[in-house]
């Protein structure tokens, strides 16, 4: 996950928010990282998509009186694994 964290440009707040999270949550925590009437940026979307690929997260989409979450559960793979 380091080489996610290390890229060009600095991460945004809701990009940093979602890798903060899948280095301090413990596995099964959920983190809601975007909402169908107010979708994430595609970056952040991005980013989530590629943690999923590495195993970090599992992506869901939870059903809302308005919409639907978009959410993050945290899966119990080592963030960095040594």
């Amino acid at each position: 996950m380091t080489d996610v964290m290390h890229r060009a440009r600095k991460p945004q707040p809701e990009e940093q928010a979602l890798l903060t999270f899948v280095k301090t949550a413990k596995p099964r925590d959920s983190h809601v990282y975007g909402h169908s009437d107010r979708r994430a940026s595609r970056s952040v979307m991005e980013l989530a998509r590629v943690l999923q690929t590495r195993g970090l997260i599992l992506l869901v989409q939870k059903r809302e009186k308005k919409g639907f979450a978009y959410t993050a559960i945290r899966t119990s793979r080592p963030a960095d694994p040594r």
